[in-house]
């Protein structure tokens, strides 16, 4: 989540160093959602930035700093994609198109029911 007045660049780099204790420059943004108003949350703006290839010192620096992550893992897009929530899942496909083609993907996305995840986003 951006702090308030935080640009959301800056807001993805900020959350990168604190969850996972590296510092990365976010890259192209892929995707930009628009999620309606759902459960106890508002709507809201969705960021996908390229992360960019980590070499192996930064996939070594890796590590949780943040108590909300129990655990990550790194992912070919497939196995990333059945464990993801259908949404999530649809949001890395067009992220990953958008990375191939250079262009961002942008959508709009009317409150719907929630569904348990068969995951929690952590461990991705």
């Amino acid at each position: 989540m951006a702090e308030s007045n935080e640009p959301p660049r800056t807001a993805a780099r900020r959350e990168i160093a604190e969850e996972l204790g590296i510092d990365l420059e976010p890259g192209a943004l892929l995707v930009l959602d628009w999620v309606g108003p759902h459960g106890p949350w508002d709507d809201q703006l969705v960021f996908v930035f390229d992360g960019g290839i980590l070499t192996g010192a930064e996939l070594a620096a890796l590590r949780i700093v943040d108590g909300e992550i129990s655990e990550f893992a790194m992912l070919a897009p497939q196995e990333a994609h059945r464990r993801l929530r259908p949404d999530m899942a649809q949001r890395l496909q067009r992220a990953l198109r958008a990375l191939r083609t250079h262009t961002a993907d942008y959508g709009e996305h009317p409150a719907q029911p929630a569904t348990a995840p068969k995951h929690t986003p952590e461990t991705l």
